[in-house]
C-alpha cells in the first residue's frame, strides 16, 4: 500500500508524524517515532512512501533586506543544507520555494512569529540608541515610571542596551 491511497486526513497525520520525528524534541521525537513505525506496519507503508512527498510552490514576501535575511535564516534552519536549490526570486521582495506542505507550516509561522518580535525589539534598539546618545531635548519631562511587570522589564531592556552602546562621535558644527 502506498501513502497516496489512503484517505487524506490519514496522509497528513503521518506526515506530521513523521516530520516530528525528524524535527522533534527529546521525548516527542522518541514518541513520533514509536507512532510512526505502528503506521508503517498497520498500512505497510515504506521509507520512500514517507520520503516521496509532494511538494509545491510557496511565495514568502519581505518589505526589506532585513527581513529578507531573516526569511533565509529560517528556510536555512528548517531546510537545511542544500535547499537553495528550490528557491527563486519572484522579484525584489519575495521568493517562491518548492516545499511540502509540512515545511511550509514551520516557515510560515516562524517567519510571521519572529518577524513580529524583530520589529518590536528594533522598537526597543531605537529607544536605546536615543538613549545612549542622549537625542532627545534636555526640557523633555520625564516619563512616568512604568507600572507593569512587562512594561518594567522592557525599560530595563532599553536601559541595558544602552549602557552597552557605543556613544556616536558628533562634532559640533556649529557653535551656539
Amino acid at each position: 500500500m502506498s501513502l497516496e491511497t489512503l484517505p487524506k486526513p490519514l496522509q497528513e497525520r503521518i506526515i506530521k508524524i513523521y516530520e516530528l520525528s525528524i524535527k522533534g524534541v527529546d521525548g516527542e521525537k522518541q514518541a513520533a517515532k514509536r507512532q510512526l513505525t505502528a503506521f508503517m506496519n498497520k498500512y505497510k507503508l515504506t521509507a520512500d512512501d514517507l520520503l516521496q512527498q509532494p511538494k509545491n510552490e510557496y511565495v514568502f514576501s519581505f518589505k526589506s533586506e532585513v527581513q529578507r535575511k531573516l526569511l533565509v535564516q529560517i528556510i536555512w534552519s528548517v531546510l537545511g543544507k542544500g535547499w537553495t536549490k528550490n528557491i527563486t526570486y519572484a522579484n525584489s521582495k519575495s521568493v517562491e520555494i518548492k516545499l511540502s506542505k509540512v515545511d511550509y507550516a514551520e516557515i510560515k509561522v516562524k517567519y510571521d512569529v519572529y518577524k513580529r518580535d524583530f520589529a518590536a525589539m528594533m522598537d526597543e534598539f531605537l529607544n536605546a540608541f536615543v538613549l545612549a546618545n542622549d537625542i532627545y531635548h534636555k526640557d523633555d519631562e520625564v516619563a512616568e515610571l512604568p507600572q507593569s511587570p512587562e512594561d518594567r522589564r522592557k525599560a530595563k531592556r532599553i536601559g541595558v542596551m544602552a549602557l552597552y552602546m557605543d556613544k556616536s562621535v558628533v562634532n559640533k558644527l556649529i557653535d551656539s
